[in-house]
């Protein structure tokens, strides 16, 4: 049985698997903030949600951590940007 468009169903999803791993290159450390359990937390079954536009945003976190971003070396100018939202 030939499938019509096999060529055009492998080129898509080629091209959807290296877009994806662009997203695992750019983060290049994740250190957890716990092990195990997080003292005090109410797990209320809400689920993380990112949002990609001009900014990435991060909401309703779980699973808290610390995440590093490098530039690559030709974006590189040595200063740094730290981001601690506050929770409640």
């Amino acid at each position: 049985m030939k499938y019509p468009n096999i060529k055009l169903f492998r080129s898509y999803w080629l091209v959807l698997m290296l877009l994806q791993s662009l997203n695992l290159f750019s983060q290049n450390f994740v250190i957890p903030l716990y092990n195990g359990l997080i003292p005090y937390a109410k797990n209320n079954g809400t689920k993380e949600e990112i949002e990609r536009k001009d900014i990435t945003v991060i909401a309703k976190v779980q699973i808290p951590d610390i995440a590093i971003f490098l530039p690559s070396n030709r974006m590189a100018t040595g200063q740094a940007v730290i981001i601690c939202p506050g929770g409640g």
